[in-house]
């Protein structure tokens, strides 16, 4: 059944607003009523109300995960006399858009008929930790994304040791959180939890693990008292490297290359990077196109067993020099106002110009994010967010009252918003302003290979 309803579902023609979705000729009408989800990390639990007529079929709620064509379903739902069911879809990717749906299934072999409820959009949560900093005694964890809902708080910090609670803290509510653990024991391997404790609600959220170092105390050159030594490229360092548009050459004094010989493994505050070491200079790749980076740290260890940590005094890279870079950085640009992170730049980067994705799946993706409908509360922003994302330009008058027409014909005919998006994405995606860029950005990669 998995597979047939992967077919199914990946096929956006079949789904009708408000009446019936089925992907045979089918008279029944299948509505949800009274829905309650709640997300976690890998499931999502979802409540609600359909007729009990349609209880002598095998009834289930589905996810669907479009960038992967995946599709989960959960148990066979059991409907009280009331139409009531409870479930849960299990084995999600954590950080993942599904579009939700309940499914009807009647029939056997050649004459068995499915529909489909219209589509809910739902995500698994978006929690994120990353150890940033190891030391003999503290440790720096950074929670570098997070979109849970206020039912989720108060979320605590739980750091185990042996198995066993070493310290429980609470979490403040805030963005971009770096939680400073002090007082640990070194030479040890510790875990951690986030946990959520809200209403109802007691779930483990993300975890990790990390090594708290070895202090060493014997070295005595410069400041080798401390097992964490501390350096500044400055402003005249940075005026000696060489920096480009994704990458910057930094060229070491001689007491930070002795400590980088013979290391493999270098690390940042910021995720994505891409670190050698190599002929005495310190090469960083994958950065960001004309971007300012004013708080950039190097962490590594030497093999005299010191942690080094680097501060890289403010530098701005070039511009982009290629068009893929200059695509994917623009239509970030214009679909959340804020550069990509490291990380994302380069899976894409990497995606459009091996083929792997499409230009089209590129945008869809990240018009579906909550993030863009969320910066764009009314009808025309959202109107004159396409445009810029999907054209790189301003509307136009005539075309703006255009697709707030479809966009409002749509939702009139008792289609979701998300929904009438969709048509109004897909449909302005193979328009030939759009299909003109695709074309030269395609022969721009033809040139380079």
């Amino acid at each position: 059944m998995c597979k047939k309803l992967s077919m199914l579902l990946s096929s956006l023609p079949i789904f009708v607003c408000g009446t019936v979705a089925t992907s045979v000729n089918a008279s029944q009408t299948m509505l949800v009523q009274n829905v309650n989800m709640v997300s976690h990390r890998n499931s999502i639990s979802f409540r609600g109300n359909v007729d009990p007529k349609f209880s002598n079929g095998d009834l289930r709620v589905v996810a669907l995960d479009e960038n992967n064509n995946k599709v989960y379903e959960s148990e066979k739902l059991v409907l009280n006399r009331r139409g009531q069911f409870n479930t849960e879809i299990k084995n999600l990717e954590q950080s993942t858009n599904y579009r939700v749906y309940v499914s009807y299934s009647y029939g056997e072999g050649d004459s068995k008929n499915v529909i489909f409820s219209p589509s809910i959009n739902a995500s698994t949560l978006r929690i994120k930790t990353q150890v940033e900093f190891e030391g003999t005694n503290n440790v720096k964890i950074k929670i570098v994304e997070n979109n849970l809902p206020d039912e989720y708080y108060p979320l605590y910090l739980v750091l185990k040791l042996n198995g066993q609670v070493f310290k429980s803290a609470e979490l403040p509510k805030k963005d971009n959180l770096i939680l400073n653990l002090t007082g640990l024991r070194e030479n040890l391997n510790y875990t951690y939890e986030i946990v959520t404790k809200g209403e109802n609600i007691e779930k483990v959220v993300d975890n990790g693990m990390f090594k708290t170092f070895q202090s060493d105390k014997n070295e005595n050159q410069g400041s080798m008292n401390s097992e964490i030594l501390y350096y500044t490229l400055t402003n005249d360092d940075i005026n000696k490297s060489n920096i480009e548009d994704t990458k910057i050459d930094l060229f070491l004094n001689d007491i930070i290359q002795n400590f980088a010989i013979g290391v493999k493994e270098f690390k940042s505050n910021i995720e994505g990077l891409d670190i050698k070491f190599v002929n005495g200079k310190l090469t960083i790749n994958n950065l960001i196109p004309s971007k300012h980076y004013s708080d950039l740290k190097i962490y590594f260890d030497s093999k005299r067993g010191n942690r080094i940590v680097l501060n890289i005094a403010p530098f701005k890279t070039l511009q982009e020099t290629s068009d893929i870079n200059d695509f994917v950085k623009s239509v970030y640009f214009n679909a959340f106002n804020r550069n990509p992170d490291e990380k994302g730049f380069r899976f894409w980067v990497d995606s459009l110009s091996n083929e792997q994705v499409s230009f089209e799946n590129f945008v869809r993706n990240l018009l579906s994010e909550e993030e863009f409908l969320t910066l764009r509360p009314t009808t025309e922003s959202k109107i004159e967010g396409l445009y810029k994302v999907i054209v790189n330009r301003e509307s136009d008058d005539e075309g703006l009252r255009y697709w707030i027409g479809k966009y409002d014909m749509l939702i009139s005919k008792g289609c979701s918003k998300e929904f009438a998006l969709g048509v109004v994405v897909e449909t302005m995606i193979n328009e030939n302003e759009f299909r003109n860029i695709v074309n030269g950005l395609k022969r721009s990669l033809k040139k380079i290979a």
